[in-house]
């Protein structure tokens, strides 16, 4: 029984006695008053309550738009920095391919250069060993020659010349280096056959040396080339590796503030749902207990209208 009904049931009582012994309206009046005084009380009650949820409604209203707002936003920031985290993922993936077939180059380049100088040395050591024995070969005909038109018989320089110059020259020459001062050679024809000698072996230096200049010109350019090509390859390495780092980097600070935004979102989440459990709770208790005091109060009108009469 609530109280205000028994009260009501008290009064009632009052009543049923007063009426028996036939007291005075002044003292019924009295009754009356006191009655409303109480249903003023309750009034003030109900509106002191009424005052306090629509504080805590307002409360209720305030915190789930802010989280509302709150959650919405962290689960926008946590899609785009999924979107980040997946185009970094790939990105490093594609760097780290790129990488790896730059290496690739580098390595061969590197390879190619070296048997590259290791051939060009071979070819520069064949002809400084090929270029000495013509230039010794043309000495010793000047020599020969001189020797010959002196008439000394310098058996040294024709010896000499057999020597040196049977490596170089052509097998059609041989016949001729071989009587170089034998008894039938007359001088005319010795001289005549070391100037032709001496030419050839001087053009034969002359193609050579073109020929080492050609190739020594090619082997330049070469060299050049690929080493622009490793020094690119090499600054583009470097420069995809750093991107590479700075990008995982970037990673790994997006994996750690999404980790944290998902553990935020998730407690907003949590605090929002303990939030509009317990507002419904209270909003239901304040209807409840609206109903229940409009009913007494209605009820306790009609007890002071009664004895009113």
């Amino acid at each position: 029984m609530s109280l205000i009904n028994a009260v009501s049931c008290l009064l009632l009582v009052l009543l049923s006695c007063t009426s028996a012994e036939k007291h005075e309206g002044a003292q019924m009046s009295k009754v009356v008053g006191l009655l409303k005084k109480f249903r003023g009380e309750v009034i003030a009650e109900g509106q002191k309550e009424s005052a306090d949820f629509k504080e805590y409604s307002d409360f209720c209203a305030k915190e789930t738009d802010e989280k509302e707002y709150q959650t919405g936003r962290s689960k926008k920031s946590i899609e785009r920095m999924k979107s980040e985290v997946d185009a970094l993922t790939n990105d490093i993936k594609l760097l780290e391919g790129e990488i790896k077939d730059l290496t690739n180059e580098t390595d061969s380049l590197k390879k190619e250069l070296e048997k590259a100088i290791a051939v060009r040395a071979g070819e520069a050591t064949a002809y400084s060993a090929k270029a000495k024995e013509m230039t010794d070969s043309i000495e010793a005909l000047y020599k020969a020659e001189k020797a010959v038109k002196a008439g000394t018989g310098d058996f040294v320089a024709m010896a000499q010349v057999k020597a040196t110059a049977s490596k170089v020259l052509s097998a059609e020459h041989k016949e001729l280096i071989d009587a170089l001062g034998g008894p039938k050679t007359s001088s005319p024809d010795i001289i005549d056959t070391l100037r032709d000698l001496k030419r050839e072996f001087i053009q034969n230096k002359r193609d050579l040396d073109t020929e080492e200049q050609t190739a020594k010109y090619s082997f330049e350019k070469v060299e050049q080339d690929m080493t622009n090509r490793l020094k690119y390859a090499t600054e583009d390495t470097e420069e995809k590796t750093a991107s590479q780092l700075a990008k995982k980097v970037k990673k790994a600070q997006l994996d750690k503030d999404l980790k944290d935004e998902k553990k935020t979102l998730s407690s907003d989440e949590a605090f929002l749902k303990e939030l509009k459990a317990g507002c419904a709770d209270k909003a239901k208790i304040a209807d409840q207990r609206t109903t229940k005091r409009e009913s007494e109060l209605k009820s306790l009108a009609s007890i002071i209208e009664e004895l009113s009469k």
